[in-house]
C-alpha cells in the first residue's frame, strides 16, 4: 500500500504462467482503495486455464474484486492440451507492445507477431516439450527493412542469448528461417524475443522444434516417417521397402520438382535443390507408402 496525496493505492502483481494471459480491468500495477477490478484467464489456443494460486484459487476464469482493500497476488496456470508440441505460431503467444497482423501475405497459420518500433517490445510463446536437454529451433521471419534487427532470447526468464540478429529478407512478404539452439526443461516452458532498438523486430511467423528421426532396426514397427527441416531444405525419410515420391509446385499449381527415390532399407536424405529454383512459396508434398505429408517451403537465395 502506497499514499498519493490523499488517496491510498494498492499493488496489483498478476502473474500469467506460460500458455495464457491474463485480461485486468481496469489496468494498472497500482488502483485506488475501493476500486473494483476484474481479472479473467486467457488460455491460448492448445492451451486450457487450470486454475488461480495466491491470494484467490479456483478454476473459474473471471474473478473480480467488488471493492479493493489490500495488495493483490494472483497467479494463473494453464495446462497444454494441443497434439502437436513441435511447431508454435508467432499470432498465437503473449504480446508485450505487439500485435497479432496477417497484412503481409505468405505466413502460416492465422497471421504472425509483428513488434512495435521500439526497444523492449516482445513476444513470448509457450511450448511443452517432452524431454529435457539441447532443442533445435527453427523460426520462420520476415525483415523488409534495410538493417538487422537484433532480438535477446530469454527461456523461462532468464536470458540465455544476449543479441540474435535477424538480416534483411528483402520484403515484409519474404519470409526466411534462422535455426538456434536452446535447453529447455521437460513440460511446460516460455521462449521470449525481445527487441534491443528502436525498430523492433523483425515480424515472426512461427517457431519450430526439429524432430529426430532414428534409424530403426527390423524387431521396430515399420511405421514410414517424414520430417523436414526447413532451414536446410532437407527431407529425412524412414520407409522400409517404399518408394519415396517427392513433389515441389508453386501456389497457383505448376510442378517445379518431381522425384522418385526407389525402395531403400532404413533412413534417406534428400535436400532440395533450391540453387535450381527460383525465390518464392511452395507446396511440398512428400509420399512414403501410405504415410504423406504437405509442407510450405519459402525459398530465399
Amino acid at each position: 500500500m502506497i499514499r498519493v496525496g490523499t488517496d491510498t493505492l494498492y499493488g496489483i502483481n498478476a502473474i500469467a504462467a506460460p500458455g495464457g494471459v491474463i485480461e485486468q480491468n481496469p489496468a494498472g500495477d497500482s488502483l485506488a482503495k475501493g476500486t473494483k477490478v476484474t481479472f479473467r484467464a486467457v488460455p491460448l489456443d492448445g492451451w486450457a486455464f487450470e486454475g488461480w494460486s495466491g491470494d484467490h484459487t479456483g478454476t473459474d476464469p473471471s474473478y473480480t474484486i467488488t471493492s479493493l482493500i489490500s495488495n493483490v497476488s494472483l497467479n494463473a496456470t494453464f495446462r497444454f492440451t494441443s497434439t502437436d508440441s513441435t511447431l508454435y505460431e508467432g499470432e498465437n503467444t503473449k504480446m508485450f507492445n505487439s500485435i497479432a497482423e496477417s497484412t503481409n501475405s505468405g505466413f502460416s497459420g492465422t497471421g504472425y507477431a509483428n513488434f512495435n518500433n521500439e526497444t523492449g517490445s516482445s513476444v513470448e510463446f509457450a511450448v511443452c516439450v517432452s524431454s529435457d536437454g539441447e532443442k533445435n529451433v527453427v523460426i520462420t521471419f520476415a525483415n523488409g527493412s534495410s538493417a538487422d534487427r537484433p532480438v535477446s532470447v530469454s527461456v523461462n526468464g532468464s536470458v540465455i542469448i544476449n543479441s540474435l540478429s535477424f538480416n534483411p529478407t528483402g520484403a515484409w512478404t519474404t519470409w526466411n528461417t534462422k535455426e538456434v539452439s536452446i535447453n529447455l526443461n521437460k513440460g511446460i516452458n516460455s521462449i521470449k524475443f525481445t527487441s534491443l532498438t528502436s525498430d523492433g523486430d523483425p515480424n515472426i511467423d512461427k517457431i519450430e522444434f526439429k524432430r529426430a528421426v532414428s534409424v530403426r532396426s527390423g524387431s521396430v514397427s515399420d511405421k514410414p516417417v517424414i520430417t523436414f527441416d526447413p532451414a536446410g531444405f532437407t527431407i529425412q525419410t524412414y520407409c522400409p521397402g517404399k518408394e519415396v515420391q517427392i513433389q515441389m509446385h508453386t501456389i497457383d499449381g505448376k510442378t517445379v520438382l518431381n522425384r522418385k527415390l526407389i525402395s531403400g532399407s532404413g533412413s534417406r536424405q534428400f535436400r532440395l535443390p533450391v540453387h535450381m529454383i527460383d525465390n518464392g512459396v511452395y507446396i511440398l508434398r512428400v509420399k512414403a507408402g501410405n504415410v504423406a505429408s504437405v509442407k510450405t517451403v519459402h525459398v530465399l537465395k
